[in-house]
């Protein structure tokens, strides 16, 4: 079954849409800012005495960061950030 001129239209025009819809959202920055109370975290395990919690502490997640669609940034670890190529 032939598809028609409008159909053909209809699909060359989405598809431009989409491109520049997928162009825009990868050139532009979405950062999400992750806020963790440290102090908060640290005074509830004291409390409890639950020691191991405190040694996970140390991981990455538990610590301020910044988090876009290709980066995750630790502002406050001192951790270096990779500069894009």
């Amino acid at each position: 079954m032939p598809c028609s001129a409008v159909t053909l239209s209809l699909a060359t025009i989405t598809a431009i849409v989409a491109t520049a819809l997928l162009a825009i959202a990868f050139s532009t920055d979405n950062w999400v800012y992750y806020e963790v109370r440290r102090n908060q975290i640290q005074n509830a395990v004291t409390q409890r005495s639950q020691t191991s919690v405190l040694e996970q502490m140390k991981q990455l997640f538990l610590f301020y960061k910044n988090e876009g669609s290709f980066r995750i940034c630790y502002p406050r670890t001192g951790h270096q950030q990779l500069k894009p190529i």
